[in-house]
């Protein structure tokens, strides 16, 4: 089949619409339970049920982190459904090769676990949110030492019974759930309920990944915050399996979307259904009704446990059929040919838009743009990230992904052949800055309805905006007010390029504090329910929300004046402290400490600081919030993007005159000192997943971003495992592309998380903090501490304070809580900057660049052990490290060309004899 133009595909991708929107499945049946209900796990009881297949790799919601589904036996179900007059009954019978679950109840979705969903409500049947009568649950299943359990997450349901047994394939469990947890619902013939079900499956080699696969009927997502998307089930007395609507007795699976040469139509018949069942014929009709491709297969049954099952695949060959819309029809007969029903399905064929792009990159011949254009040649890059989330959504049959990166791949590539955008979505429009490369403007999309423009001066990021879509003008408009805690962020309004913007005049951040800290005479109290305590300068009081304000006895008399006067002008009444308290949060002025004995809650301090600036801008239906060094740089990238156009090096350039003149207005470029002999400046990112890990990025699709977005090196770190850094590397260095990959880990343990790098063996999750900087450093690795206080716990609690002392450790990654402290005390510790992007975006201005003789990872390593490194971090200072390696960058930066130079030769360095087309081709979509 000759592919479809990428740039002539918009009139099917405006049909997808359609072909993704949520459509109600048919009215499955749910028969009363022919016999008595007797919760043994033997299943003896459930023939003539609803029954209700989850085991099919179109089935899959998501599959995240390294985990591989290996096929039915590895991860399925069949779920058994009827009532009797106690209430609803179901039976799960699951394949699961590996059962492991010893998460906490409200977090069994975590490992292995089946999830439940009900809708029993009758006036709000299926509305969009959760209330009385609707409950996600969650069973446990039965292990060696422990029996199944049934979990209610939203509210407790009374009543509810369960029982199960392990089998040779996984496991069986039965339920009875009381019509009592359904108050609104009468069980009878022709009461409607609501049903879904989804299957989490977790195996030992996933580690510390959570919740690493999760499968639902037809792969429905989103379940646990709409009821409208599950399945509608009509109770009946019987079930009647000659009815034109079988529900889900038989499941026609046709993908919505197609973007590949080949896939299989498929078709399950379930119990009882299935044993009249012997053929199916199919037909393949065109948009004009014309059968293009039809075939009969036998329905054949399902292997063990399944085995009462049946079904039927088509292999259909999208290489005869030209891109357009098909309708599936599936007719279902007996081995006399007798008709017994049939079940019909709408795919978009969008042809090979994969294959279309590479034929684009190939013409491109990137080795050769390199040497003319390289700012060009590193853009086509980006074309390559996205290709392969295009590959791993084909993979995963992810229909809306599908169409986002065909219309994402279509866009890009026009946008560098024709220097034009012509899709009319209005993130995608964003890439329209980018058509002029030698600007080095950077668009990636983090998020389906976010993108992020970054402005780049070689390697440096200059500014960051994040673009995030409304549904409409009147929800953008609303969004930009900024709320931060218990403090309001002060912002003033202004117009760029005539359209409303707030930029940021003051920013505050919490700090921990403690009791022995607070000064009433300066200070007042923020708190709520005393489950927290905020302690702010009473000259800070403007930009304060409280519900109520409390003036204690002890309270100094410049303090009672600042309160009361303040407290006027919001027109709040000030209240004795119990009615204050009752109000919600309160303001507090006076020596709380008596009042609050006893009490055990943290402690923060809010105080003022220039952390940057900020400014929030609304395009329409877009809300633009940009973060900067300068009220001047922010205001200058907010226009370049309101305007819409092709953004110049020259636009560039003033976003780099503003940085310096915020972070270093007195540089002199000819009093920096020298870097030592033979060293450079590099710019990279130590912390970053792929799907070997909690990613969704490709080892390959990460790499290929990383470049697009101007890093001179990155350190791959998934947790508890090397195996996507390693193929990252070996596959770039089998395709010639010379990017410096850092082969790392992110040691996920129980006391914290912590990245060693670089590392040739895995260093165990297991062990003690002393023991793994022991192992990381007998590896010649350096090691940090990956963002201090998350996830928390008693070793990180014991030494945040003292930063790394004592820790044997070698960096700090982000900006650190207690940095002012630390600096008045000259005790600042390595800071690194680090985007920890689990996307495959590097959508933060994050960063650490190392002086070094290479960007190889053990020069990057040495370079941070011996402390010749600065971290990019958008607080106050911006550039954290040693001042005369800070002087040496804003003299580089000064200078003017000699960084884009730099860039532009390491560019030809990386690509000059690259196949990337061959990389990409070798790159699989999914686990190795």
């Amino acid at each position: 089949m000759k592919s479809q133009p990428l740039t002539l595909l918009l009139p099917l991708l405006l049909l997808c619409g359609a072909a993704l929107a949520d459509t109600a499945a048919p009215v499955g049946q749910l028969p009363r339970l022919g016999k008595p209900l007797t919760l043994d796990g033997k299943l003896i009881e459930w023939t003539d049920t609803a029954c209700i297949p989850v085991r099919d790799y179109t089935d899959i919601a998501f599959c995240s982190g390294g985990h591989a589904w290996q096929g039915p036996k590895d991860a399925g179900m069949e779920v058994s459904a009827a009532w009797n007059a106690d209430g609803l009954c179901l039976a799960v019978k699951v394949a699961d090769d590996n059962v492991i679950n010893n998460m906490p109840d409200k977090e069994l979705f975590n490992q292995d676990a089946v999830e439940i969903y009900i809708d029993g409500r009758i006036k709000e049947f299926g509305q969009p949110h959760y209330g009385p009568g609707v409950y996600r649950m969650l069973v446990r299943p039965p292990q060696v030492n422990s029996e199944a359990a049934l979990i209610s997450l939203n509210a407790p349901v009374p009543g509810t019974h369960i029982a199960g047994e392990r089998t040779t394939w996984g496991y069986v469990v039965e339920m009875l759930i009381p019509w009592s947890a359904f108050p609104e619902l009468t069980p009878r013939a022709g009461a409607t309920i609501g049903l879904q079900f989804a299957l989490d499956d977790y195996d030992k080699r996933d580690g510390a990944t959570e919740q690493p696969l999760m499968m639902t009927y037809h792969a429905a997502t989103g379940l646990a915050m709409n009821p409208q998307k599950f399945m509608r089930f009509a109770l009946v007395n019987e079930l009647d399996i000659a009815a034109p609507q079988l529900g889900q007795q038989s499941s026609l699976q046709v993908p919505a979307i197609v973007a590949s040469t080949k896939f299989d139509v498929k078709v399950q018949f379930l119990p009882p259904f299935a044993e009249r069942v012997r053929r199916v014929q199919f037909y393949i009709e065109d948009a004009n009704g014309v059968i293009q491709s039809t075939a009969t297969q036998t329905a054949w049954p399902h292997p063990e446990p399944w085995q009462d099952s049946k079904e039927a695949d088509f292999p259909l060959d999208l290489r005869k059929l030209p891109a357009g819309k098909y309708h599936v029809q599936a007719v279902y007969q007996t081995n006399k040919g007798e008709t017994l029903g049939k079940a019909d399905g709408d795919l978009l064929n969008l042809g090979d838009p994969v294959g279309d792009a590479y034929a684009h990159l190939s013409k491109a011949n990137l080795p050769q743009l390199v040497m003319r254009e390289p700012f060009r040649a590193a853009a086509y890059l980006g074309v390559a990230a996205t290709v392969e989330k295009l590959k791993r959504a084909i993979e995963w049959n992810s229909g809306d992904e599908i169409i986002w990166y065909t219309k994402e791949t279509a866009a890009r590539i026009e946008a560098l052949e024709k220097s034009t955008v012509s899709n009319e979505d209005p993130l995608l429009k964003l890439l329209a800055l980018t058509t002029n490369p030698e600007a080095q403007v950077v668009v990636e999309y983090p998020q389906p309805n976010s993108a992020s423009v970054e402005f780049y001066y070689g390697a440096y990021p200059l500014c960051q905006a994040t673009v995030t879509q409304y549904p409409d003008a009147e929800k953008a408009q609303a969004a930009i007010g900024g709320k931060s805690g218990d403090v309001i962020d002060s912002y003033e309004q202004i117009a760029i390029n005539g359209q409303p913007a707030l930029v940021r005049t003051d920013t505050f951040k919490s700090e921990k504090g403690q009791w022995s800290a607070f000064d009433p005479a300066k200070q007042v109290l923020i708190t709520r329910d005393w489950k927290y305590a905020s302690l702010l300068n009473a000259a800070d009081l403007g930009n304060v929300q409280v519900e109520a304000v409390a003036i204690l006895e002890n309270c100094v008399p410049s303090v009672r004046e600042q309160v009361t006067n303040w407290a006027k002008q919001q027109k709040l009444e000030i209240l004795p402290l119990k009615e204050a308290l009752a109000k919600g949060r309160v303001l507090i002025a006076g020596d709380a400490r008596l009042v609050a004995l006893g009490n055990d809650f943290p402690i923060n301090t809010v105080v003022k600081t220039p952390y940057g600036r900020e400014l929030k801008l609304v395009l329409g239906t877009r809300v633009v919030d940009v973060l900067g060094a300068s009220r001047a740089q922010v205001e200058h990238a907010a226009a370049l993007i309101a305007a819409g156009k092709a953004v110049t090096p020259g636009d560039v350039d003033v976003l780099r005159t503003d940085l310096l003149a915020a972070v270093t207005p007195t540089t002199n470029v000819n009093t920096a000192p020298a870097l030592p002999e033979g060293t450079h400046l590099y710019l990279g990112d130590v912390h970053m997943h792929t799907f070997y890990s909690d990613g969704s990025p490709s080892p390959v699709g990460l790499m290929m971003e990383a470049i697009y977005s101007n890093l001179d090196y990155a350190v791959i770190t998934d947790h508890n495992t090397l195996k996507g850094a390693q193929l990252a590397a070996q596959l770039l260095q089998r395709f010639n592309v010379a990017f410096p990959v850092g082969i790392g880990e992110e040691i996920t343990a129980s006391w914290a998380h912590v990245n060693a790098f670089p590392v040739k063996e895995l260093i165990s999750w297991k062990l003690t903090p002393y023991e793994t900087v022991k192992a990381a450093h007998a590896e010649g690795a350096v090691i940090q501490w990956n963002h201090p206080g998350v996830p928390g716990g008693p070793w990180d609690t014991a030494h945040q304070a003292d930063g790394l002392a004592d820790t044997g450790m070698d960096a700090w990654e982000h900006f650190p809580p207690y940095y002012d402290q630390w600096k008045g005390a000259k005790s600042v510790p390595t800071l690194t900057g680090a985007s920890d992007t689990y996307t495959g975006t590097f959508d933060t201005l994050e960063r650490t660049i190392v002086a070094a003789p290479s960007p190889a990872a053990a020069d990057v390593a040495e370079a941070i052990r011996w402390k010749r490194e600065l971290a990019i971090l958008p607080g106050p200072d911006w550039f954290y490290g040693h001042p005369s390696l800070i002087a040496r960058l804003c003299a580089d930066l000064a200078q003017g060309t000699a960084l884009k130079t730099a860039k532009a030769d390491a560019l030809r360095a990386m690509l000059k004899d690259a196949d990337v087309v061959g990389l990409l081709k070798a790159s699989r979509a999914r686990v190795e």
